[in-house]
């Protein structure tokens, strides 16, 4: 197995920023008690006394983000073949392997979520940092700007992998989970917006920004850009039924 990028591998090295420091000790934050706080205070959680910079906590947000965002493509590679849209290159090939037979699932998710999970650190990172600039935010620390970026993520990764997982004890297939079960689908697309709210009160709580400005780029813009593109799928979905 590759080794983790230089960025991941010197997360513990990466301390002469004051926040960073703080950042290395405290609670672990997959305690039972620091994730209730990330999903319901989230400022507690941002507030200073959890070890978010340790590298083995950064790995382990990072591949479970890495792997919501793969069942988020499956799903929508779903979507695309059940409305008669080409799929990705090369996904035709194996795609029955995986949305039939959950073992193969798990194993295709596992595996690509961490490279994934490197691409949401690296991209999603540099798009983080970018807002918070546009924000009033001075120079941010990439490394502390990753931080909240990647830590908030988890508020709408672990309830989909949660999900997921549900299905995999009660449905045969995932094809069958994703048709049937729409319920918890849309409760899912209720954390993302939660998401966004932590992603707010954490670079609220670690950085120094114009406030309607920070309102705009990590929570009115984002929000409306959710609505926008869950909109559209709907009417899409209703064109294509007729």
């Amino acid at each position: 197995m590759a080794p983790p990028p230089p960025e991941l591998q010197s997360a513990d090295r990466q301390i002469s920023h004051p926040s960073l420091r703080q950042l290395q000790t405290g609670s672990p934050p997959y305690s039972l008690e620091q994730l209730l706080n990330l999903f319901a205070h989230p400022r507690y959680f941002f507030s200073g006394e959890v070890a978010l910079s340790k590298r083995r906590h950064i790995l382990i947000a990072v591949w479970v983000t890495g792997m919501s965002y793969v069942i988020d493509r499956i799903e929508q590679e779903a979507l695309r073949v059940e409305l008669g849209i080409s799929t990705l290159p090369g996904w035709a090939a194996f795609r029955q392997q995986i949305i039939e037979f959950w073992p193969w699932f798990w194993l295709f998710v596992a595996l690509t979520g961490c490279l994934a999970g490197l691409l949401v650190w690296l991209v999603g990172g540099w798009w983080f940092r970018l807002r918070l600039r546009w924000a009033g935010a001075e120079n941010p620390n990439p490394h502390l700007s990753r931080l909240v970026f990647i830590y908030a993520s988890l508020v709408f990764a672990l309830p989909n992998l949660f999900v997921a997982l549900l299905w995999t004890g009660v449905q045969a297939r995932y094809t069958t989970a994703y048709s049937e079960d729409i319920f918890l689908s849309l409760l899912v697309l209720i954390f993302a917006y939660w998401e966004l709210y932590s992603a707010y009160v954490g670079v609220r709580t670690w950085f120094t920004l114009d406030r309607r400005k920070a309102q705009l780029w990590f929570a009115i813009l984002p929000g409306l850009l959710y609505i926008f593109t869950y909109l559209a799928g709907m009417l899409l979905l209703r064109s294509v039924g007729r």
